[in-house]
């Protein structure tokens, strides 16, 4: 769009997309960035998960669909080319400048400044640009010194994000460096590659290899990213080396089902379980509620409402007072699955309705933080709208 344009009482800025649907590819376009819909009530088993994609959705655009008889007619020009957005610093006279963590390119962006060893610190409270914008929990704080200045503008420029001014200063941890992950999985899989997108450097490993290593690796690292159970009563070792680990403040993020029971199996946490709409191809891209709002650490940089891919739907029923809620489901499935093929009518699905499907706190010992996600926010390395959240809970542990 050439100028911005209101449309439903809602102005939307210059240089938005338009993809009209009068046009060959339609079909294509829809699929790539519409919802899609929901096939609950249509088929009683599916095949093959995830019953619902959309690029769109998972990559983070945000998407308004026009009705066909809307009176919509803004002047837009045809693209021909990909084109960068605008970044850089933001001009004027600054005391420090804070990026906000809210995409995967801004993730990548922190882990490159850090790699260098720019100094930054964590926010650890909301604060106010000196344009008056609200910038969340979790942005990355920089100093205004002219070498770091210059910097940033060309990061910024090169990366399409932006370093705002600092007018507030908000209580702060330091960044000391880029948090080292370890994957607890058996193999190379989707998860360490979008973590490597990310800019991270994991390395992945298996509970039966920690358990056997001559060695305990486990102080190399600053964070474990666990999709897993926890080791059998007969992988002693490993259980001591984990124990260890987080009673020394090593951090932990964990995703779907395993990653709660792990903790709970641990003895990590107490009072924290989880359910999930599991088999048959049951998966389904979902609204959840940012209760966390700008204060959480975690979602801060969300949106009000976002969607998720859950493959399968996956609910945390019971939630421990060490632990704060950042996301949850409404109380209303309508409100809940936005396409896919989530069956509801098996009264186990009723315990979803107003549940916490984002969590992040310490463990009951208080020596370790920890972040929880009902869904797999690196699920099959596809829903990069989700990555970010990723991001902020590994700089979060490893403080």
């Amino acid at each position: 769009m050439k100028q911005a344009y209101t449309f439903d009482g809602v102005t939307y800025p210059k240089g938005s997309y338009v993809v009209f649907m009068n046009q060959a590819h339609r079909g294509l376009a829809d699929t790539a960035l519409g919802i899609g819909a929901d096939i609950s009530e249509d088929v009683s088993i599916l095949y093959a998960p995830p019953a619902a994609w959309s690029h769109g959705y998972l990559w983070g655009a945000d998407v308004v669909r026009v009705p066909r008889e809307a009176a919509f007619s803004p002047q837009a020009n045809r693209i021909l080319k990909a084109s960068h957005l605008l970044g850089g610093v933001e001009p004027g006279t600054a005391s420090a400048y804070a990026l906000k963590i809210d995409s995967p390119t801004a993730v990548r962006t922190l882990n490159a400044l850090t790699d260098e060893g720019l100094t930054a610190q964590l926010a650890q409270a909301p604060l106010t640009s000196a344009g008056g914008a609200t910038l969340p929990t979790g942005s990355a704080i920089f100093a205004a010194d002219s070498a770091t200045k210059v910097r940033l503008a060309s990061i910024g420029r090169a990366n399409d994000v932006w370093f705002h001014r600092v007018g507030t200063t908000p209580p702060t941890e330091p960044i000391d460096r880029k948090p080292r992950i370890l994957v607890l999985t058996g193999s190379f899989n989707q998860d360490v590659w979008s973590l490597q997108n990310l800019g991270f450097t994991p390395d992945f490993m298996s509970t039966g290899m920690l358990n056997s290593a001559p060695e305990d690796s486990l102080p190399n690292y600053d964070v474990i990213w666990n999709t897993g159970n926890y080791p059998g009563a007969a992988q002693t070792t490993a259980r001591q080396r984990l124990q260890d680990f987080f009673a020394a403040g090593g951090g932990y993020i964990g995703a779907g089902a395993n990653g709660a029971n792990f903790l709970s199996a641990g003895g990590l946490v107490t009072g924290l379980s989880a359910a999930m709409r599991g088999g048959s191809g049951r998966s389904a891209i979902v609204y959840w509620d940012n209760e966390g709002g700008t204060a959480s650490p975690i979602t801060g940089a969300s949106p009000a409402q976002d969607t998720a891919i859950m493959d399968p739907p996956t609910w945390f029923t019971s939630v421990p007072t060490t632990l704060s809620v950042d996301g949850r489901f409404a109380d209303d499935f309508e409100e809940i699955i936005g396409s896919g093929f989530w069956p509801t009518d098996d009264g186990l699905s009723d315990s979803a309705l107003g549940s916490a499907v984002i969590v992040h706190g310490t463990t009951t010992a208080g020596t370790a933080r920890a972040t929880i996600f009902a869904m797999n926010p690196l699920y099959r390395a596809d829903p990069e709208r989700e990555w970010s959240m990723v991001g902020l809970a590994a700089y979060l542990a490893d403080q």
